[in-house]
């Protein structure tokens, strides 16, 4: 990727990227099933070889795997929307990079070639940033870094081949006025960088990091998630830690039983 030890975090970000589009990743294509359990660099061998296809969650994965290995501390963002008081997923994922040199997590989307967000500062901006900046349509000298050679070419602006570009985040901010409405949730995937559950059962029984993983998740590890809405989550995690422990002594209490009953000796003894 040409990545050098004096690169700073940006330079590092743009390399990366730079690497990954030029070798075909993020390019749409419908993924296979088991993507759901493999690991970042098993589906990137495959999409470069040309025999894998990938959406926004499979780029957003294999670009936090190899940032994180590239030195850029980053994490794997999903969105969520509420209706009728359930949760469900949007459909679309991204990242966030930190950015030592600012002390600030900054938005990246593989997927749109975004690669980085500032105000008007120069501040780095995130995710939970840019959602309350679309509650209020305030983007006024907010800028991204882009690469124009991939999904802006229609832009009205010249950059040099394959070179990041800034221009203000309003000519590029479609997807995230889409992704954070009113009801937005956002949701920040911890390592490993596995798909929640939701509903598949049957995955428990495909790989047991996956099953381990999404156990704690249900019970002890909540994802971090950032949202105006209310939410009674301490409530619901509490209990689901309440039913767990009643269901283990009711289980302790049965072999209990059943230990004792058998080690009784013979009837009328």
């Amino acid at each position: 990727m040409g990545i050098e030890a004096s690169d700073d975090t940006v330079t590092r970000m743009g390399k990366v990227f730079r690497y990954l589009k030029s070798v075909g990743i993020a390019s749409a294509g419908v993924p296979r099933d088991d993507y759901r359990w493999m690991d970042p660099y098993a589906i990137f061998k495959e999409i470069k070889a040309g025999t894998g296809h990938g959406w926004c969650t499979q780029n957003a994965q294999i670009f936090v795997f190899f940032a994180n290995r590239a030195g850029i501390p980053t994490r794997f963002v999903f969105g969520c929307n509420s209706q009728d008081n359930m949760v469900y997923y949007t459909g679309h994922s991204w990242a966030e990079c930190y950015v030592r040199e600012k002390a600030r997590w900054t938005y990246v989307d593989v997927t749109m070639s975004i690669i980085g967000v500032s105000d008007r500062n120069g501040v780095p901006v995130n995710s939970a940033d840019i959602y309350q900046m679309c509650q209020h349509d305030t983007f006024d000298g907010v800028t991204a870094n882009i690469f124009k050679d991939w999904d802006w070419k229609d832009l009205p602006v010249t950059a040099k081949p394959k070179t990041p570009l800034s221009v203000p985040f309003a000519l590029v901010n479609r997807m995230a006025k889409e992704e954070f409405n009113t009801e937005a949730i956002i949701k920040y995937r911890c390592a490993p960088h596995m798909e929640d559950l939701r509903g598949i059962y049957s995955m428990m029984l495909k790989d047991p990091l996956f099953a381990w993983t999404n156990f704690k998740r249900y019970l002890f590890e909540p994802p971090l998630a950032y949202s105006n809405l209310q939410t009674n989550g301490a409530h619901v995690y509490w209990v689901r830690r309440s039913l767990f422990l009643a269901l283990c002594a009711s289980l302790l209490l049965i072999l209990g039983a059943l230990f004792c009953r058998k080690g009784g000796g013979p009837e009328g003894g």
